[in-house]
């Protein structure tokens, strides 16, 4: 059998896209880490992942809750993680964690359950930036980031988790409120992310036994190599 495995790491690393390859793989079933992507409503401001080109593959704790809910307390999402996996046990497959929350992920090591932990790193600071900066200008130009803001203050959604903790959503919600310029929020936006970013990927050094992979082409066999090792 093979351990439940995690994938961890900052924002934009392509940490999702490896997911699927591995869920095809492994015939596997995926599991969201990312406290933002728990939210529906808001895929534009949130980045979301889309698995509508993937049918095949299922997937757990995505848009599971409404704008105006608290975000999960690590200790309930490591609960419904664990309840989840058994049930994909059961269906004898393999449970893939993937996100950038690393308070989740702490969470769930410290069931003491057995994990692959597989860290995606950090593109050089250059091309982070243009990545960071190329979802944020997409967001906003399309416009459908600041009505999905706009929806959430029209139902009285202003002070909520999401818009006061979202990266992108706050300075949306300062440009509505006339606080800030388009190309200030896109700025404080991209600044947002960016630290973000930088930040998840500093906690994650610091989680022991995590075997970190360049994402280039020949990572999918990497890891596969990586997790054949630790088949029990």
């Amino acid at each position: 059998m093979i351990p439940s495995i995690v994938l961890l790491g900052p924002t934009t690393v392509g940490k999702t896209d490896i997911a699927i390859a591995l869920a095809q793989k492994l015939d596997g079933e995926i599991i969201n880490c990312d406290k933002f992507y728990l939210y529906r409503g808001l895929p534009s401001v949130t980045g979301i992942p889309d698995f509508s080109k993937h049918p095949e593959i299922k997937t757990h704790l995505y848009k599971v809750l409404a704008p105006d809910q608290q975000c999960l307390t690590h200790k309930e999402y490591a609960k419904e993680v664990k309840r989840i996996e058994s049930e994909i046990r059961a269906r004898g497959k393999l449970p893939i964690l993937e996100g950038s929350y690393h308070q989740f992920v702490k969470s769930l090591l410290d069931n003491k359950t057995q994990y692959i932990l597989i860290g995606i790193k950090l593109y050089s600071e250059r091309i982070l930036k243009q990545r960071i900066r190329k979802r944020i200008d997409m967001v906003l130009t399309e416009r459908a980031g600041i009505a999905e803001v706009k929806h959430c203050l029209e139902k009285g959604w202003r002070d909520t988790y999401i818009m006061a903790k979202g990266s992108v959503s706050k300075p949306l919600l300062l440009y509505l409120e006339k606080k800030l310029t388009l190309a200030q929020a896109k700025d404080l936006a991209a600044e947002n992310v960016l630290r973000t970013a930088y930040k998840a990927y500093d906690k994650f050094l610091e989680i022991p036994g995590v075997r970190w992979f360049k994402n280039d082409s020949s990572v999918i066999e990497s890891i596969l190599n990586h997790v054949e090792k630790h088949k029990v």
